[in-house]
């Protein structure tokens, strides 16, 4: 890692746990409301979502909207794979979790997990990100490694990132595994991968 860009993730990381609680919810809502009336959520039966760590935007009200309306919540899963790797476990309300590394949460429901592939969209974490769809995770390079398979095809699932407006930034400059996101989401708009913002 660059020394901007570990710079970079320390001071938006610390920024996203500064925000208030009101401002989270705020943010939440507003993200919630963009990403439901997308085609892409229209279109999608199975929805990736993260359990929010470090400050990430609350994807909660995501896992409502989306259960709320008959589709299948999946959240990554660690279990049985080998390390650098991820998988995806259904999320049932209610349902028993547990804590893993980081504070992540995973399902614990002994249903199979589902190979990424098989997604149709996945809200992305995220620490910052640019008008091209590039952007700056937490450092671990997970999902960059589940959906590798995306650089060399069209096939789904559609990758969305989720944010704070002020995690967006001029440039992130691209390491040949990174994969980019189609769209990124803030509490102020809807950032199309080399396009104009949508409000």
């Amino acid at each position: 890692m660059t020394k901007p860009a570990k710079k970079l993730r320390l001071r938006l990381r610390a920024r996203r746990r500064a925000q208030s609680v009101r401002a989270r919810r705020a943010a939440a809502l507003a993200v919630t409301r963009s990403l439901v009336a997308t085609g892409a959520f229209a279109r999608a039966s199975r929805i990736g979502v993260y359990w929010p760590i470090d400050g990430e935007l609350d994807t909660r009200p995501v896992l409502a909207a989306l259960i709320s309306r008959s589709k299948r919540a999946y959240l990554p899963s660690f279990a049985g794979c080998r390390p650098g790797e991820m998988r995806w476990r259904p999320f049932v309300p209610g349902a028993p979790v547990r804590r893993l590394r980081y504070g992540v949460l995973e399902p614990v429901a002994p249903r199979a997990s589902l190979a990424p592939r098989y997604l149709d969209l996945v809200i992305v974490p995220l620490v910052a990100f640019d008008s091209d769809g590039n952007r700056l995770g937490m450092g671990a390079g997970y999902y960059d490694r589940c959906f590798s398979f995306l650089n060399t095809s069209t096939r789904k699932p559609e990758l969305m990132g989720v944010g704070y407006e002020f995690q967006r930034v001029e440039h992130i400059e691209p390491k040949p595994w990174d994969v980019p996101v189609s769209k990124v989401i803030t509490e102020c708009g809807i950032h199309v991968r080399g396009r104009k913002t949508i409000r």
